[in-house]
């Protein structure tokens, strides 16, 4: 599914140079690099504010926190995604309230105006699989029914519609630069952009064991603090962003034409709108069909195999009608995709789904 090694040799030499320099001036916590880092996003992003932290995790709950919600709020969200987008809502003591998502794997607009009520604080809107949702429409909704709009782009990135990037539609953007991630550091990181100072200075204060100058507590918090040395790599990695996703939307196409025929294949939109961080088809009989790659040594997944509204956790959440995502959830696999990937291997993996189908027949 994942190869994440760094082949480029002056990738390398440069995280090599970005690791020398860390050790000799002995700056390890937040510090010059991170806020180079931040501005970087910023410019990058063309957004106001961007504040660090230790994961899109804690980056979702810094969001929430400092939205203020918690405690007799709803915030409507996806049960198609990965668990975590839940649990920061739970975390905070606000009520997650799942709706169903549209063909894209994404939430649903006309869901969430069907779910919004007087409880209804936020909508946590997720860019599932790296394509981004109908955010437009969704922020459009957030406006006129007075709520806060937090976007999960943890697997989006760099994507980008109508020449604004996911994570700029909303009040709050939250990223992640885990290694998994289309863009990816050596470890867990995270990054909340907004447009208010006002907010930006309150995640540098929860982010921070909820201190003023790192001594006045003002709010019981835990650390969610970037390290400098995690800044100094991601500062030489983001620098490839559109040439990544390029090449896996590349590689993403040739998937689309090998088994356009024979599965439901994603819809990768126009431009850069989709990252590629997964490639989901969907197909009957997919565990069968996941157990014979598997058996070839192809790495294809079952990701998320349940909806995060059927963890245990979630059984005081509001739950309404899922009926998309309740089979896309029972059909979706997902094929290797990586930055390493070739054309030949692509070639393969669809060669052998391929053979899959002509067995079946059979």
């Amino acid at each position: 599914m994942r190869d994440l090694s760094i082949k480029d040799l002056d990738t390398q030499q440069a995280l090599h140079l970005a690791l020398q320099e860390a050790l000799d001036d002995g700056q390890f916590i937040l510090g010059d690099r991170v806020e180079m880092f931040e501005k970087k996003i910023q410019e990058m992003l063309g957004v106001s504010y961007a504040v660090s932290c230790s994961s899109a995790s804690s980056g979702l709950y810094l969001a929430l926190k400092a939205l203020n919600i918690g405690p007799g709020d709803e915030v409507i969200t996806t049960p198609l995604t990965w668990l975590v987008t839940g649990s920061a809502i739970i975390q905070v003591g606000a009520t997650p309230v799942f709706v169903d998502v549209d063909d894209n794997y994404n939430i649903s607009p006309s869901s969430i105006r069907n779910a919004i009520s007087k409880k209804t604080k936020g909508i946590l809107a997720v860019h599932y699989y790296g394509r981004m949702a109908a955010i437009k429409e969704i922020a459009e909704i957030a406006l006129n029914s007075k709520v806060s709009l937090i976007e999960d782009c943890a697997q989006a990135f760099g994507a980008k519609r109508d020449n604004l990037f996911a994570g700029l539609y909303g009040d709050i953007g939250v990223y992640s630069f885990s290694p998994m991630k289309v863009i990816g550091g050596l470890g867990d990181n995270g990054m909340i952009v907004c447009k208010s100072s006002e907010i930006a200075e309150r995640i540098k204060i929860l982010r921070h064991a909820g201190t003023v100058n790192k001594e006045w507590c003002v709010s019981p918090e835990g650390k969610h603090l970037m390290d400098s040395l995690h800044a100094s790599f991601l500062t030489v990695i983001v620098e490839k962003t559109n040439e990544v996703i390029s090449k896996r939307r590349d590689l993403a196409f040739l998937y689309e034409e090998a088994l356009r025929e024979l599965v439901i294949v994603p819809s990768l939109g126009a431009q850069m709108e989709h990252t590629a961080y997964d490639y989901p088809i969907r197909v009957k009989n997919r565990n069968s069909l996941n157990d014979f790659l598997n058996s070839l040594g192809i790495e294809s997944r079952i990701r998320h195999p349940y909806l995060v509204s059927d963890q245990p956790i979630h059984q005081a959440s509001v739950v309404h009608e899922l009926n998309n995502a309740k089979r896309f959830v029972e059909e979706i696999l997902c094929l290797p995709i990586h930055n390493n990937l070739t054309e030949v291997e692509i070639h393969f993996v669809s060669n052998a789904i391929k053979k899959w189908f002509k067995d079946q027949e059979d």
